[in-house]
């Protein structure tokens, strides 16, 4: 577990209500909805007070990776760098205390993640709107990243992963 990841586990055992793993876990629907909302939170938060955009869509549900394209970012504050450098540590802590919620180590996932996003500079596209697309024939993520959360189900440390 990297440090950043512990010191949020830490944290997070002085705050009553959070939820702490071990291990690969889905967490209970309660903490399901309170990660999914702290992470909605802090991303909105971030684009809207430290980006300063706001985000239209003429669709009934607009927040949903199914409808992002039909999202319109528009320039109506001022950027606030304060405020972005806040809302990204407050997303970090977020983001890892919910893998802590979830009982994962993330440096090895992490790492299964950008080894493929490695792969995607070599094949992939860049679409309109700047997003870097794999390719048709990239090379799913999943199968290493389940392997990775096995060793994790196992108790195996980081390094202990090349003996299983």
């Amino acid at each position: 577990m990297r440090d950043s990841q512990k010191r949020v586990e830490d944290w997070m055992r002085q705050v009553p209500s959070q939820t702490i793993n071990t291990h690969p876990t889905i967490p209970d629907l309660k903490t399901r909805k309170l990660r999914a909302r702290l992470m909605l939170e802090e991303v909105l938060e971030t684009i809207e007070d430290g980006f300063g955009l706001d985000i239209f869509s003429g669709l009934q549900q607009c927040v949903s990776k199914e409808y992002i394209d039909t999202w319109c970012f528009e320039d109506r504050r001022r950027p606030d760098i304060v405020k972005i450098a806040d809302g990204l540590a407050d997303q970090a802590v977020v983001l890892l205390g919910t893998a802590v919620a979830c009982g994962i180590d993330l440096e090895p996932i992490y790492d299964v993640v950008m080894d493929n996003n490695d792969l995607k500079l070599k094949t992939g596209t860049v679409d309109t709107q700047g997003k870097l697309v794999k390719a048709k024939d990239h090379p799913n993520p999943a199968p290493e990243i389940q392997k990775a959360l096995d060793k994790q189900q196992l108790g195996l440390k980081p390094y202990e992963y090349r003996k299983y």
